[in-house]
């Protein structure tokens, strides 16, 4: 979780009127035992959040999460550079641990009521992505209003996939590499196909 050289992120609001803005409506702002800040999204139609296990790994954590939609500034200029800035809606404040792995760094959640009809929700890819295929990273880094890494100055002018054997952050096989700007915070985040808009890596 690194910015790289300089931080290409930018405000959800600004890329408004994309498709990679509508898919990021499905994405979620998590407070952890009202601390701790991570990153989550709905997968599938039936009301899951998907984050990382080093986010929440148990039932009591989960018991004590709140899951917080479009927290995001009104405008591309609005800053919600503070932790917990540009409030959204809190949709739940716990879930269900449905399955949960140390080694693949995921865990998914069921929230008490499905909210896919709000926020929309997104897709697996059944297959890896291929190198230098263009991505995007929809993500709450440090607790901040809602941020997509789109664009990249270190291998750009887009992020893509440049490895996909990287060694992992935790466990393993091996780890899909990209030079998206992320930061404490944005684990848990979504890897999306700039192509398809389906999700090719779980990011940690």
């Amino acid at each position: 979780q690194a910015i790289c050289s300089s931080d290409d992120k930018e405000w959800a609001k600004c890329y408004d009127g994309t498709t990679m803005y509508d898919k990021a409506r499905a994405v979620c702002r998590l407070l952890m035992n009202g601390s701790s800040a991570c990153t989550g999204w709905l997968l599938g139609s039936e009301g899951h959040v998907m984050t990382n296990e080093h986010c929440i790994g148990s039932q009591s954590t989960a018991n004590n999460t709140d899951f917080e939609f479009m927290a995001e500034g009104a405008t591309c200029s609005t800053d919600c550079s503070g932790w917990g800035d540009c409030p959204g809606v809190v949709e739940a404040s716990s879930g269900t641990l449905i399955q949960t792995d140390s080694s693949l760094d995921y865990t998914l959640i069921l929230l008490p009521t499905n909210v896919t009809s709000t926020y929309g929700y997104m897709q697996f890819r059944d297959e890896l992505p291929s190198l230098d295929e263009r991505i995007y990273i929809p993500q709450h880094p440090g607790a901040k209003g809602k941020q997509l890494a789109v664009v990249s100055d270190t291998d750009g002018p887009y992020a893509k996939i440049y490895s996909l054997n990287e060694t992992p952050c935790s466990g393993g096989p091996g780890d899909i590499g990209y030079y998206a700007d992320t930061e404490g915070g944005s684990s848990g985040s979504p890897v999306l196909a700039y192509n398809d808009n389906l999700v090719v890596a779980l990011h940690h």
